[in-house]
């Protein structure tokens, strides 16, 4: 370093000959090189092969003015960051095509229409009503009711069969396979009014709100007219209440027009005009931001299908029932000529259908409506979830299982169910009112006979002739064991327990006595449906308690017997109505005589 420094820069040594030590250690300071550098190269010879600087001997200093600027650079560095995170909180962005490919988010189009919108501020508008929302609760209830009478009224004891097939059609030339159906489960039915409602308070908020703040879609005319009207007629009894007296029937009426109104809509300038369309989008926003998965929100479409369909007929019917009363006024028509005068269920249902309730037909003169943009986007989605895996969500390690966040281990799965068993066993014992499971009456089950082709009413394979002997040995079992005479038997004690002589209300039985009977026959019940449901196919619970064991004046029995084995046969979720299919279940016994269910056979109901 001292050689480099004289012959490039013309350095000079200041130390000499002699002198103190504090004298060397000064001159030893003031050399033009530092020492304790940490150098690094990547070649040992050729190009870049020279010595680079990696590190520092000793730690930097800074001064005082340094120092505030560096911290007065780290928080403008925090600030901005923040801001940039409140801007994705606070602000929809339109996503890239290139870099945020989303086969689904480009298909509906969400991010495009909302782009620019608060994403919060967007999902409150479909938040529950609030309690100062006196106008929109008015609404709600209004909605409510008629949605509630739109399903009572979809049956074809009320408006016909063909009238259901009609509404159930989605393209125009083509007949459905099935009618329209409202039976569907009360949660589920809850699940798709509620989609309703929060669509009805989206449209009703975002009027409200300003040009700038609120999404685009727009009312038509029609639409606009009829919720000022619905508004207006609410308002006027929430600000005086005695002298404008609610009339709910007239509310409803507009409440269902406003839904028709909002259905029968020409898609002109694109399907986001729509504010039903427009409120899906809003509706697929997740409350911890992004978008919900097309795994899950396809149901919402399903929803916006089915109770519309429900309220066409509803309205369908309702414009019958005036036109009746009409002619029935003009003309002094009785109501059977008016009947017959006016027109079809079929004809107006048909008139709706085919305007705004199917998709886009290939006439020239044909316009989309909201519906047929759903229907799009639901088949869509729909193909996307059945070729789509399911994400994992079971992981296996050796013998332990890990479901979501519950973690065990399968050897105490199978002791939890042979638990079960043995704890339904014994309530068995208790409800046959024998003193312990071994002495539960068996069944000869290598006797049993069965016809499955028989459909005879009150028929079973217990009332076959053929069963006879040993189904009589049963009978009235419970009522003998109480009434029981032999001296080493328990009747005596059972009936001081069951038995009530002061009765005179001709109960004979103690009350008590029947209460704990019920409630051992509760548990028993809970036991075997966790059986049932645990070790098969997953059955409804409405079927799984409410099991036909012998044929009735409209079903055929559920319970069958083939080969050694008792036969279930049910249906499974909303497929099995649809298609008229039913999965059969086999319960094959084990040694001791018991059910254990582990075979599935699909069979035609």
């Amino acid at each position: 370093m001292q050689e480099h420094y004289r012959k490039e820069h013309g350095w000079s040594n200041p130390r000499g000959r002699g002198g103190s030590q504090q004298t060397r250690r000064i001159q030893a300071q003031l050399v033009p090189w530092r020492t304790g550098v940490q150098s690094q190269r990547f070649f040992s010879n050729g190009p870049a092969s020279s010595w680079f600087e990696v590190g520092f001997g000793a730690p930097a200093t800074q001064t005082a003015d340094e120092a505030a600027m560096m911290e007065r650079t780290v928080r403008a560095m925090e600030q901005k960051q923040e801001q940039f995170e409140r801007e994705d909180r606070e602000c929809i962005k339109a996503a890239d095509a290139k870099t945020d490919a989303n086969a689904w988010l480009e298909r509906v189009g969400w991010a495009d229409h909302l782009q620019g919108l608060d994403p919060e501020a967007m999902r409150q508008l479909t938040d529950p009503v609030g309690e100062e929302e006196h106008v929109l609760q008015l609404i709600q209830d209004s909605i409510m009711r008629v949605m509630l009478q739109a399903r009572i009224t979809a049956t074809p004891s009320t408006v016909g069969s063909q009238a259901l097939f009609e509404v159930q059609r989605k393209e125009v030339d083509k007949k459905p396979r099935r009618p329209f159906d409202n039976r569907v489960e009360e949660d589920t039915w809850a699940r798709y009014t509620a989609v309703w409602v929060k669509l009805i308070c989206y449209v009703y908020r975002a009027e409200t709100m300003e040009d700038n703040e609120r999404p685009g879609f727009r009312l038509t005319k029609r639409q606009g007219d009829t919720m000022d009207e619905l508004t207006e007629l609410i308002e006027e009894y929430v600000e005086d209440p005695e002298a404008n007296p609610l009339d709910e029937e007239r509310v409803d009426e507009l409440t269902l027009q406003v839904v028709m109104a909002l259905l029968d809509h020409r898609l002109t300038a694109g399907e986001y005009r729509s504010g039903i369309i427009s409120g899906l989008a809003v509706l697929g926003i997740r409350k911890d931001g992004g978008w919900m998965d097309v795994m899950d929100y396809t149901p919402m479409y399903s929803a916006v299908i089915k109770v519309a369909r429900a309220m066409v007929v509803y309205q369908s019917y309702r414009e019958r029932k005036e036109e009746v009363a009409r002619l029935q006024q003009e003309k002094g028509l009785g109501e059977e000529e008016a009947e017959e005068e006016a027109t079809s269920m079929f004809r107006i249902v048909r008139e709706k259908v085919q305007r705004f309730m199917t998709v886009t037909s290939k006439e020239t003169y044909a316009e989309p409506t909201p519906m047929d943009w759903i229907y799009e986007a639901r088949t869509y989605g729909m193909y996307i979830r059945f070729n789509t895996p399911a994400g994992g969500t079971v992981d296996w390690d050796g013998d332990h299982i890990t479901y979501r966040k519950t973690r065990f281990r399968m050897a105490a799965l199978t002791e939890m169910l042979h638990a079960l068993t043995r704890e339904a066993r014994e309530h068995l014992a208790t409800l046959t009112m024998v003193e312990d499971v071994d002495q539960l009456p068996r069944i000869p089950w290598k006797e049993v006979e069965d016809d499955h082709s028989e459909d005879r009413m009150g028929y079973s394979f217990l009332t076959d002739e053929r069963n006879r002997e040993w189904v009589k040995r049963g009978k009235n079992w419970v009522m003998n064991q109480i009434t029981d005479t032999q001296p080493d038997g328990q009747g005596q004690a059972r009936r001081k327990v069951w038995i009530d002589n002061g009765r005179r209300d001709g109960k004979p039985f103690q009350a008590r006595a029947v209460q704990s009977y019920g409630q051992t026959f509760n548990g028993f019940m809970e036991r075997m449906f966790m059986l049932m449901y645990m070790m098969s196919q997953p059955a409804r619970i409405p079927e799984m308690s409410g099991i036909r064991h012998q044929n009735t004046w409209s079903l055929v029995r559920v319970l069958f017997w083939l080969n050694k084995h008792l036969g279930l046969a049910r249906l499974y979720g909303g497929c099995g109505s649809c298609t008229g299919h039913s999965l059969r279940t086999t319960f094959p016994q084990d040694n001791n005589g018991d059910w254990v269910e582990n075979r599935r056979t699909p069979t035609p109901s």
